[in-house]
């Protein structure tokens, strides 16, 4: 195991990289001591706090978007892939928790609790410190085991995901050295929505899907033991207000923007600050919507890590990528959900069948359509038989053929269409 290198730690991965000289594998994490794995942790601590610090460069990958603490956090969960599929088909990058990092947190002293008295003068304590209070190394002691398990399926998951990672598609960063930075700033901002009339009116009048109380619960509003709860007490709004304050604080310390999931998460948003979104997320897909699309062109809804870094292979791609979503989306205004579907093949499928049948025509292009962007070139060698664009496929039948397509297929796209050829598994 090598010691960590000054600079080095531009990723949660490089924490890894400098300790085991690799991602770990289940044989390594098997052979792990309780004295390494405290080593580790103290480390990864050590680490998260230091990122907590440092904003990523915005180019050339583009914008970060915080999609808020419930896709944040359940990001590394199967239950969660459609929902980081449809952001991974639109975000230009996502700020995510670190797995890895938040397993050591052990701390939660800094994390605010409220306690709720009913007419009874019985009293509830709830609060991001009991919910966050759960799954951590620091609650199995001396059961290596259980923590050889933990850190196991951490490091899958990792390793899964590893190109989005170190290309810089996903940021992973822990939130808890934030709010344990910015603590008393995070209390001043709860305590100025709770003398809010704007915003106590609007978080006790939201209805649709409950707005989130920390990054696993959204609602379930507890009544205290043996009295009911006074509704006029507005400490009973504490969590929603810390879970809006602390997802602001995590974003803007990364350089992000929170982009919450439900429409009563961007109703309070805007209450807060009507400013915030304002001409920046105009015409945002929906994610139903990008469902359809994905079904469109990949019907089995399968988005692997390597499909998504090739999504972004091209900038100009990506981008002409999501203007059309957002065409989709503006047409889809006062469309109804049962003609959703049909609304996307018309506008969509035609590109799709454009793309699929130039890929079709060349054996060139199919043989390397799995591992690169060289469709990006599918306007050219699947409609011209001579030219550049044919002295390009001439050449790609010879020996450096794959070396070419590799290196500089994707230099030249054409609007979506390489992004389209990337989701386009072969059947």
């Amino acid at each position: 195991m090598t010691t960590p290198r000054a600079g080095r730690l531009v990723t949660p991965l490089d924490v890894l990289d400098d300790y085991f000289g690799e991602l770990p594998d289940a044989g390594v994490v098997k052979s792990l001591t309780l004295s390494q794995i405290d080593d580790l942790g103290d480390r990864v601590n050590i680490a998260a706090a230091q990122m907590s610090k440092i904003k990523p460069t915005t180019d050339p990958i583009g914008d970060l978007v915080y999609p808020g603490g419930w896709l944040g956090n359940g990001w590394r969960s199967g239950i969660f892939r459609h929902e980081l599929n449809c952001s991974l088909l639109y975000e230009p990058r996502l700020l995510v928790h670190d797995p890895l990092a938040e397993y050591f947190f052990s701390d939660f002293s800094v994390l605010p609790e409220v306690k709720l008295k009913g007419r009874s003068g019985a009293v509830s304590v709830f609060g991001a410190r009991m919910w966050a209070n759960h799954g951590r190394r620091v609650h199995l002691g001396d059961h290596v085991a259980a923590i050889r398990f933990d850190l196991e399926s951490i490091f899958l998951v990792l390793k899964q995901f590893e190109p989005l990672i170190r290309s810089g598609v996903m940021v992973m960063r822990s939130q808890f050295p934030i709010l344990e930075r910015e603590q008393h700033a995070l209390e001043a901002s709860v305590r100025a929505d709770l003398r809010s009339e704007p915003m106590v009116d609007t978080v006790s009048r939201s209805g649709g899907v409950p707005l989130p109380r920390w990054d696993n619960l959204r609602g379930m509003h507890v009544t205290p033991p043996g009295g009911l709860l006074d509704p006029n007490d507005r400490a009973q709004w504490k969590p929603e207000f810390y879970y809006l304050a602390k997802s602001l604080m995590f974003s803007h310390s990364a350089g992000a923007m929170y982009a919450p999931a439900s429409a009563n998460e961007l109703t309070l948003l805007e209450t807060k600050s009507a400013e915030y979104l304002k001409g920046k997320r105009s015409f945002v897909p929906s994610q139903p919507l990008v469902e359809e699309v994905f079904r469109t062109i990949a019907p089995e809804m399968r988005l692997d890590p390597a499909t998504a870094v090739k999504v972004r292979s091209s900038e100009e791609a990506f981008d002409a990528w999501r203007r059309e979503l957002r065409a989709l989306q503006r047409a889809s205004v006062g469309v109804a959900d049962d003609d959703m579907p049909q609304l996307v093949t018309d506008m969509l499928q035609p590109k799709v069948e454009e793309v699929r049948k130039a890929v079709s025509k060349s054996d060139v292009l199919r043989s390397h359509a799995p591992k690169n962007l060289a469709l990006a070139l599918i306007s050219g060698i699947g409609a011209l038989p001579g030219g550049p664009a044919g002295a390009f496929a001439a050449a790609a039948t010879s020996g450096v053929g794959g070396y070419l397509m590799d290196r500089f297929g994707r230099r030249q796209p054409d609007g979506s269409k390489p992004v389209i050829a990337a989701l386009l598994h072969r059947s």
